[in-house]
């Protein structure tokens, strides 16, 4: 597998992944789905024969803080994510983007348990679960499991 930022034609396949897998508040039309993936950095993890498997999204992104967005097929669900991806993420937010933090918003049980997992930390939650955000901070994610200090080139 390999993994890439997204360009041209593969910002459609994400759209159309996005709208497959149910992402939420995915706009139907794919103009307004680009003019917003065009304001984020979107990776994706392509399979052997150079299909997106799955793609992660840094969105909202501000001096300080951006959000994270993860989606996969269905298929690929507890698959594609390894300690290399993890720590490419971490990288790209921490050291590329020097963001403070990240945030996630995770809509269902089993992606709250793996943001938890990840180091991710509760900070708000309303009545609504769609409320529910979670933040990692660079020093939240060095003192985590997944950080290797600065082993194979990562650096921040």
């Amino acid at each position: 597998m390999k993994l890439r930022a997204l360009k041209g034609a593969e910002v459609y396949v994400l759209h159309q992944l996005m709208l497959k897998e149910g992402f939420p508040h995915t706009p139907q039309c794919f103009i307004q789905a680009k003019s917003f993936l065009d304001e984020c950095i979107c990776y994706g993890k392509f399979n052997d024969k150079g299909c997106l498997d799955a793609a992660f999204i840094f969105g909202d992104i501000q001096k300080e803080t951006a959000f994270l967005d993860v989606i996969c097929q269905k298929k690929m669900r507890g698959r594609w994510l390894n300690l290399k991806v993890i720590q490419f993420i971490m990288r790209l937010a921490f050291g590329d983007l020097n963001l403070k933090y990240i945030w996630v918003q995770p809509q269902n049980k089993t992606s709250n348990k793996l943001a938890s997992a990840f180091g991710f930390r509760l900070v708000s939650t309303t009545e609504s679960k769609q409320s529910v955000k979670l933040i990692l901070t660079q020093a939240m994610y060095k003192r985590s499991k997944f950080y290797k200090g600065n082993k194979n080139g990562i650096n921040f």
